[in-house]
């Protein structure tokens, strides 16, 4: 795979012998190019088009953990605001100068098990000043008993002040720890659930 040279072409080198390095930078310009994109080379009506989005996460970061802000061009990045949250997408732009995430947690593939009565950690909200956040749940099995949740959440003041009434699959708090809870009288064998967050700071 051919390194691209800024440098060339170099002015002092003769085309015939410098033509080379130019098609290796072409080459290079246009592997580079394909990451993501269909590169510079491919024929089809895509060409140039993004077929996927990579944002690593954001490193050196300003003190308050933030990119700046824009006035013009909304922004979409990689962050861990929080490192009970993990790396999520965010956007920040001139109507939301809040960074916003755009992405949802969700359970693991695998089925969640839960007794009668029992729980499941969602996620620690210790360190958060506020948050708004819609959790989603379900008991995955044949028909129409589903148990499912839709629940809003509030976090603020270090306290939950919203957790909704009675469901089969109650969201509950553990201290800064929202679970989900098994409150409907029999074994829950297929649970998933998902975190909407609508706000977080």
């Amino acid at each position: 795979m051919p390194v691209y040279n800024p440098l060339v072409p170099t002015g002092t080198v003769n085309l015939d012998v410098d033509y080379q390095n130019l098609q290796g930078n072409f080459e290079q310009a246009n592997i580079v190019y394909g990451t993501d994109h269909y590169p510079f080379d491919n024929a089809t009506p895509n060409q140039g088009f993004h077929n996927l989005v990579t944002t690593p996460p954001i490193v050196n970061n300003p003190p308050d953990g933030l990119p700046p802000a824009t006035a013009a061009n909304p922004k979409l990045y990689a962050y861990q605001q929080y490192p009970a949250l993990g790396v999520l997408h965010y956007s920040r732009g001139p109507n939301n100068a809040v960074p916003t995430p755009v992405s949802y947690l969700t359970s693991a593939s695998t089925p969640i098990v839960l007794g009668i009565g029992a729980t499941t950690n969602v996620l620690d909200f210790t360190g958060f000043q506020r948050a708004m956040c819609i959790i989603y749940a379900m008991n995955d099995v044949a028909g129409a008993n589903k148990s499912v949740t839709e629940q809003l959440v509030v976090w603020s003041q270090n306290s939950f002040s919203s957790l909704g009434g009675a469901a089969a699959l109650r969201p509950i708090a553990a201290g800064n720890i929202l679970q989900l809870r098994n409150d409907s009288g029999g074994i829950l064998a297929n649970v998933y659930w998902t975190l909407e967050l609508i706000r977080i700071q």
